[in-house]
């Protein structure tokens, strides 16, 4: 190969990188869906991150969502609320990225607890939710021997 072309073929493989970088760093929210804390997941003190694959059509809305990680107690909430997200436009074909979704479990046991959503750009939610005031039922407990 002449050093022509390997100078033409450099040339070419650094403008697609770039094209490939810039893609990468137009994918922006425009609007997100909060995602709230399931029930049963605050109830078992289930904590941890979920993430999901989305596939972001040229108008930017969402055309697919998968679920890679994270406990399946999370799964349905998270697929949901991608789906529901809007990201910039673009004039190219469609794009992928991935969302995390960052669930704990913090503050004083509750009878209804609050969950909070706080969104860090470009892709990074945390959901927080109060842990559940555990109830007894003292009428059904066993009576103990004197």
């Amino acid at each position: 190969m002449s050093r022509r072309s390997t100078a033409w073929l450099l040339l070419l493989l650094s403008v697609l990188f770039a094209e490939s970088c810039v893609s990468v760093r137009s994918i922006h929210a425009v609007h997100i869906q909060p995602v709230g804390y399931p029930p049963i997941a605050v109830a078992a003190h289930v904590q941890g991150e979920a993430r999901v694959a989305v596939e972001i059509s040229p108008d930017g809305s969402v055309s697919g969502a998968n679920f890679i990680s994270g406990s399946p107690l999370f799964k349905s909430a998270t697929l949901t609320a991608a789906k529901e997200w809007t990201f910039v436009s673009s004039s190219q074909h469609k794009r992928t990225t991935e969302l995390i979704f960052d669930f704990r479990i913090k503050g004083r046991p509750s009878d209804t607890p609050r969950t909070r959503v706080k969104f860090h750009p470009p892709n990074y939610v945390r959901i927080t939710s109060q842990p559940v005031k555990p109830t007894v039922n003292y009428q059904n407990a066993p009576v103990s021997e004197r």
